[in-house]
């Protein structure tokens, strides 16, 4: 699931014609270097220069990988095996121009979107390249030029204009940046977080620490995951608090809501993998400088983040077999050349926001990374590494691992290992919008994209916006809030629009109703296999005729694991569910806030409406109107004080209405995750039951057990009952008879009769018998018999004193036990030192001895005949 049948296009293994879904796609990997030429000449002017632009990109990074030894190792790597494989290949060495290494200086070469309205239709800027929706400028002008006539955040905005900023990226030095610039002022300070400015600025006061830092859950100390902002709608007055410029209406509104959005998995692992030198490095530095502030300061400074945390992109070269992480490489020459040119194109991919990475990470105030669903839940956990690998999106996305084929190198893959092989594992991830409406006529907004260029990406939330603005109808966006609702509706509608599917992005409802599915499936087949064993079993104890194989099967009902596996899968789902209903519902519940400032901001338009004047009578026509406003001035500013009500009304109206469409919307999205976890809790509810049941049947069989067991135990009770009575009785029978049978000279040297023989024998034997019936059977008999032995006994031992000689001594088992470990472990403490005692006596010896030979030896060394 989450795969769709896509028609050939570029990046295929087929050919695809003249179908070219991108062209930008089509020109870098689809043509040769000598059918570009020719391919570009048919392009329009603003698609070449979206072409020209990319090669300076790539020229530049190409310059960027090469200056740095370690991305330079790769490409030296990438060049050794081309000329392995092709040696009369020359490589060419093309002059690489003169740039400058992205850094914080020059916003690491990224781009931010304008979007332009003028009288309620879009406008393109002719300042700026590319056209309405999709005009850019780089980030580093938009943020560090303070010059007005070249930097539109800082120009004035008209009253007839709507303007629309977006920064790639949750930054917060940039916001910070961002609205210094638009208020033209200074970044704002933050000298405490409960400490007011003395002289707060505009952007301080949009900014203050209540509506700002102070939101921020986590900080730059604590798990990466851990930082976000919280969900919120507030609005906002830039005027001094305890001044009379504090604004009665304030048009300036922020917003921060959490959403859903998805990622390779792939690139989520490199990324964290990133993250997690970025941190190792940092922690090293801090240790340093607390530590070892002379080792820190040896250069003046620490080392920076971005020469420390290279080992992200240490790769090693492919073996013929395995590489020194375990990864399976190529042996082949060609197949080298492939994967070496995968990780350099990798390395590129995500090189300028590696270098974001390191520079802001750990920055003050801090950058906010994308979380993965488990990671926005369960923030307090070191690592959801395992849980992450275990989402619904994931395992449906992934090829299965037991059903992969192994071990067939040398035949031609087979369809289902191809289609194995072409699925790319994915994740769900959230996301943070930060959104702020300025004057109501400006919006800026910040979010992140997914991890790399990804290039093209119809999934990205900004690019849905841009295509969304690209089919507005006319006066759709009669205000900044109609804009802010649409950017608020495209967030929230992520996995939730089906008429998006020609891309990777996976179809997550319908993987989790595949996923509910499943479990019901497995639910079912596992309880018509308990009905149909619980059947066998108990017809099987009806039967005369037992079958051997009823009851190994009924071995099957103390065996939950099948059931447990199920159980525990319904749960993971349950647990996402809930996890992306929670983060639905802050959806809704910031919403909420946000329809209520909208609502306080145009109630003094619509209450200054209705002052204006009445509407006309709509029944009276422009002729009638015109001649009556040339006699009467007044009734033509009646009639320009009704086109104005209309106008505001009508418009007011407009957004409110979008608003409530946009609230139900929100409110079905919710529903259709409300009936995924219906649809789960009632599978659970079936396996729990279904537990339940197993586990009573499971007593009835034991039950049944034990039945057999005391039957068979009373059986053979029974038979050694019989064998002791035929015991007692002839035991004393034989007894005599044998005695009887020696030749002693009582019995008169064995010449008494058989009848004076029986005549002792039977009524000996019989009491003996008797006695032994009535000690087996009666246990009056032995009770009582009991009883006057232990009467007696006591008797004897009290009247003797013996009992009080024993109380005395208090001498019972425990004592006794106790006495033997004592004087066990006594002696061989003792042994152990008398062996000690002769090792030391041992070593002195030893040592006296070695000093006699020494002395010997210094004396036999004086010549003979010298005193």
């Amino acid at each position: 699931m989450g795969d769709h049948d896509n028609p050939v296009t570029c990046l295929s293994s087929f050919e695809h014609g003249d179908f070219v879904r991108d062209i930008f796609l089509h020109y870098f990997g689809c043509l040769t270097t000598v059918q570009r030429d020719k391919y570009f000449e048919t392009l329009l002017p603003h698609e070449k220069e979206r072409i020209e632009a990319e090669k300076t990109r790539i020229e530049t990074q190409r310059a960027h990988f090469e200056a740095e030894s370690e991305t330079n190792l790769m490409i030296d790597r990438l060049k050794m095996s081309l000329v392995d494989r092709f040696p009369r290949l020359k490589v060419r060495e093309e002059p690489l121009p003169g740039t400058t290494k992205p850094s914080k200086e020059n916003a690491f070469g990224l781009n931010a979107y304008m979007v332009f309205f003028k009288n309620s239709a879009p406008f393109t800027d002719g300042r700026y390249p590319d056209k309405f929706p999709d005009q850019r400028i780089a980030v580093k002008d938009l943020l560090y030029d303070k010059n007005k006539e070249t930097n539109p955040l800082m120009q004035k905005c008209g009253d007839d204009e709507i303007r629309y900023f977006h920064l790639p990226g949750n930054n917060m030095e940039w916001i910070e940046e961002a609205m210094a610039r638009y208020y033209n002022e200074p970044r704002p300070g933050y000298d405490g977080l409960f400490r007011r400015s003395k002289n707060p600025t505009k952007s301080y006061m949009l900014l203050r620490p209540e509506f700002w830092r102070g939101q921020q859950h986590g900080g730059r100390h604590d798990a990466i995951h851990a930082r976000h902002m919280r969900p919120r709608c507030d609005i906002i007055s830039t005027g001094k608090v305890d001044s009379e410029n504090l604004e009665n209406t304030p048009k300036n509104l922020v917003l921060f809501m959490p959403y859903l959005h998805w990622e390779t998995d792939r690139k989520r692992t490199k990324f964290d993998e990133i993250m997690r030198n970025i941190g190792e490095s940092h922690a090293k530095e801090e240790f340093d400088r607390l530590h070892n502030p002379l080792k820190a300061n040896a250069n003046g400074t620490a080392a920076p983040a971005n020469d420390t945390a290279a080992p992200a992109n240490r790769t090693s070269a492919p073996t013929n077999h395995l590489t020194s992480k375990g990864i399976l490489a190529p042996a082949s020459k060609v197949g080298k050349i492939l994967y070496r040119a995968a990780l350099l194109s990798e390395a590129i991919d995500n090189y300028q926001e590696q270098e974001l990475l390191k520079t802001y990470l750990y920055h003050n105030p801090p950058f906010h990374p994308r979380r993965t669903l488990d990671q926005s839940y369960y923030w307090t956990l070191k690592t959801t590494k395992k849980r992450d690998r275990d989402q619904v999106v994931y395992r449906g996305t992934a090829p299965k691992k037991q059903f992969m084929h192994s071990g067939e190198h040398r035949k031609p893959g087979c369809p289902h290992c191809r289609m194995d092989s072409r699925k790319v594992p994915r994740v769900i991830m959230v996301d943070q919008l930060w959104l702020w409406i300025l004057d109501g006529n400006t919006i800026i907004t910040s979010f992140p994209k997914r991890y790399g260029r990804n290039k093209p990406d119809p999934s990205a939330v900004h690019k849905s916006i841009r295509m969304r603005l690209q089919v507005c109808r006319k006066d759709e966006i009669r205000s900044a809030y109609d804009l802010a609702l649409i950017i608020i509706d495209q967030c929230s509608r992520v996995f939730f629009d089906r008429t998006k599917t020609a891309d990777r992005q996976p179809q997550v409802m319908d993987l989790f109703a595949s996923a509910i599915g499943n479990v019901t499936n497995g639910q079912t087949i596992a309880s018509n296999h308990f009905w149909e064993t619980t059947r066998l079993v108990s017809d099987n104890y009806k039967s005369r005729n037992p079958v051997d194989d009823a009851e190994d099967k009924a071995k099957s009902l103390l065996d939950i694991n099948p059931e447990g596996k199920l159980l525990r899968e319904i749960t993971d789902i349950l647990d996402e569910l809930h996890i992306m209903i929670n983060i639905k519902k802050q959806q809704h519940r910031v919403f909420k806030q946000f329809r209520k400032h909208i609502e306080h901001i145009f109630a003094p338009q619509l209450s200054l409406a209705k002052e204006i004047g009445t509407a006309r009578p709509k029944d009276i026509t422009q002729d009638a109107d015109a001649k009556e406003e040339s006699a009467n001035p007044a009734k033509a500013i009646q009639r320009v004080d009704s086109i104005e009500h209309d106008r505001m009304e009508k418009s007011t109206k407009w957004t409110l209405e979008f608003a409530n469409d946009l609230a139900a919307d929100l409110d079905d999205r919710v529903t259709d995750l409300n009936n995924l976890r219906e649809s789960a809790e009632h599978t659970e509810k079936a396996l729990n039951d279904l537990l339940g049941l197993k586990q009573q049947q499971a007593s009835v069989v034991q039950a049944r057990k034990s039945v057999q067991q005391t039957e068979e135990t009373l059986r053979q009770s029974r038979s050694i009952m019989l064998f002791t009575i035929i015991t007692i009785i002839f035991l004393p029978l034989s007894f005599g008879a044998t005695l009887f049978g020696m030749n002693a000279n009582e019995f008169e040297g064995g010449k008494w009769t058989f009848r004076q023989e029986v005549t002792y024998m039977l009524p000996i034997s019989v009491g003996i018998i008797l006695t032994s019936f009535i000690l087996a059977f009666s246990p009056f008999t032995r009770s009582l018999l009991f009883l006057i032995f232990t009467l007696s006994w006591t008797w004897f031992v009290t009247s003797t004193r013996i009992y009080s000689l024993w109380i005395q001594f208090k001498i019972d088992s425990q004592h006794l036990t106790k006495m033997r470990r004592d004087m066990a472990r006594r002696w061989k403490e003792n042994a152990r030192a008398e062996k000690q005692k002769r090792r030391e006596n041992k070593e002195k010896e030893k040592d006296t001895k070695r000093m006699v030979d020494m002395r010997n030896d210094a004396n036999g060394s004086v010549p003979p005949g010298v005193v």
